[in-house]
């Protein structure tokens, strides 16, 4: 009988160290989608749980593939939030990012997790809130700021409603956005969980499906078109004020979750 065993290659580490450093480059994750969400009450940003996306095996490997992945993934965000996001009260944090001694109490484990970045490629998504409040503002895009390296930002994506709340008439947010000297692309998400469905709680306990989130082009899908042109007319009321100047270019897509496919 002949046993079948699985290949390996053990010279691996005799390899040129050029050649290796190419692996290790072309290991690297492909370009992402990673939610961001700001907690009012804790005034910090962070990325919820359901939507994270998977771990890489380079920061494990070995100490040349972590290097390497740090290298392009210099930006470091942080999970936040329980696997059930069901809004708990209105007005209070239900992310876990005030009290790390709750899980005790509740036998729900904290979860901290190092999320990195490649600002390069990857697409920051400010995506629907929790707890009834606005994400996308003024004041939460300075305390993003704040996080090293974020200004490098190249691609961002708003939610629908996040995006639409009061730009037409109080553009503070483009302002903010200004600060981003390398912003390239600006994408508003339609078709997402808003924040009013968490508020009435209309989906039951597990609001946001889990699972990576991709962005698709919506322009043949008939009950988004009219969400579209809505969002475009809106984007060209705000172009046609005064001393309005943007340097990125903007779109309309569809955000569709991996479990939604």
């Amino acid at each position: 009988m002949v046993t079948m065993t699985q290949p390996s290659f053990h010279l691996f580490p005799k390899l040129p160290i050029e050649l290796r450093q190419h692996i290790w480059y072309h290991a690297l994750p492909a370009a992402a989608v990673v939610e961001i969400e700001f907690c009012t009450i804790a005034t910090q940003w962070f990325c919820p749980v359901a939507s994270l996306p998977p771990p890489c095996g380079l920061s494990n490997a070995c100490a040349e593939s972590r290097n390497m992945y740090v290298k392009y993934y210099n930006t470091k965000l942080y999970a936040g939030g329980r696997e059930h996001e069901e809004v708990t009260q209105l007005g209070s944090c239900n992310h876990n990012l005030l009290d790390e001694t709750n899980s005790a109490d509740t036998g729900d484990e904290i979860i901290r997790r190092v999320v990195r970045v490649d600002l390069n490629i990857d697409t920051i998504y400010i995506g629907p809130n929790t707890q009834g409040e606005l994400c996308f503002t003024y004041s939460s895009l300075q305390t993003l700021l704040a996080i090293p390296m974020i200004e490098n930002l190249r691609r961002l994506a708003v939610e629908d409603l996040e995006w639409s709340n009061d730009l037409t008439t109080d553009p503070g947010e483009l302002d903010a956005l200004a600060f981003f000297k390398k912003l390239e692309k600006v994408s508003v998400l339609v078709g997402d969980i808003s924040w009013i469905s968490f508020v009435h709680r209309s989906k039951g306990p597990s609001e946001r499906t889990k699972d990576v989130i991709e962005i698709e082009d919506c322009r043949n899908t008939e009950w988004l078109k009219r969400s579209v042109k809505r969002i475009e007319r809106k984007w060209n009321q705000i172009l046609e004020g005064p001393d309005v100047e943007v340097g990125f270019e903007f779109d309309v897509k569809m955000i569709r979750r991996g479990s939604e496919k």
